[in-house]
């Protein structure tokens, strides 16, 4: 068989069977797998794997979702959770309570679970319910893994831009907001709208309504770029160096014109600044875009 200079033998590499795809089960799902695949990444996602929860020692498939999308790429395993949660009556404490366990915790502990499962068995992956398509590449060894939780919270940019004065609709980040005070008034009165550290004492969790998804989706341009950000950003919000940022756009635009030593964009603080608030009022999004302009990569 013939072979290119390359050494790949072009005739196995024709008959390889297509990676099939899940086009996501529900329409939020749906809508979330068309984004992946629509922007920078598509080459790296798949909606909707699931894991093998053999029984009885049988070994037969018994198919329960992992996650709504995996993206692996190099080092980097990024498990979204998605939810689209109407918007619930009464007064904003109240629904926001509701809205926020329903969208945050439960996404969050989706991740947490697909998380563990990832780590103690990564060959047992799937593209199908029925076990019969293994998920297409190896996962990083552990040793090298970067695991980052993303959660897609839909439902709360209309009342977020209605009841506080972000003009996107994106989230509050305060730190010290953690766990079930985001939802719960055990600890004092719950704070609408506003993301802390959902799960201080595992890996970070990142809750992106559906306005702050669509902001760092058009401003990052590679898988890099992406998992990046959500690498730095979550150990700015657990440095203690961070008091709050007004949106998520004001955040990414804070990284956006900072350069750390190794000449890549950080959270980079002064010394003696700290901690610091970061709000609409010091950056304009439009004036310092992230772009890199370079290829899709995970290199």
């Amino acid at each position: 068989m013939a072979q290119n200079s390359s050494g790949i033998n072009e005739r196995q590499k024709l008959f390889r069977p297509p990676v099939i795809k899940s086009e996501g089960g529900t329409a939020s799902e749906r809508r979330l797998a068309k984004l992946a695949e629509r922007s920078f990444l598509n080459l790296w996602s798949y909606p909707n794997p699931y894991r093998d929860q053999r029984q009885g020692g049988t070994g037969n498939g018994d198919g329960k979702e992992l996650c709504d999308l995996l993206v692996v790429c190099g080092e980097h395993v990024i498990i979204f959770s998605e939810k689209t949660v109407g918007w619930p009556g009464g007064d904003i404490e109240t629904a926001w309570c509701r809205w926020a366990r329903k969208a945050i915790r439960d996404s969050a502990r989706q991740t947490k679970g697909a998380e563990r499962w990832i780590a103690k068995f990564p060959g047992r992956l799937f593209l199908d319910r029925d076990c019969t398509r293994p998920f297409p590449i190896g996962l990083p060894p552990e040793e090298v893994r970067r695991v980052h939780r993303v959660v897609v919270a839909n439902g709360s940019a209309k009342p977020c831009r209605k009841h506080t004065r972000s003009s996107s609709g994106s989230l509050i980040i305060r730190p010290g907001v953690k766990g079930d005070s985001h939802w719960t008034n055990r600890s004092g009165e719950p704070e609408p709208f506003v993301i802390g550290d959902v799960d201080p004492d595992s890996s970070f969790v990142h809750v992106f309504n559906e306005a702050a998804l669509e902001i760092v989706m058009d401003e990052l341009d590679t898988v890099s770029d992406f998992a990046g950000y959500l690498a730095k950003k979550a150990a700015f919000v657990r440095s203690g160096d961070l008091v709050e940022a007004h949106g998520e756009e004001n955040l990414l635009a804070y990284y956006a014109i900072r350069i750390n030593d190794d000449g890549d964009h950080d959270f980079v603080v002064e010394d003696g600044k700290v901690p610091i608030s970061i709000d609409s009022r010091q950056y304009d999004k439009k004036a310092y875009p992230l772009s890199t302009g370079g290829p899709t990569s995970c290199a």
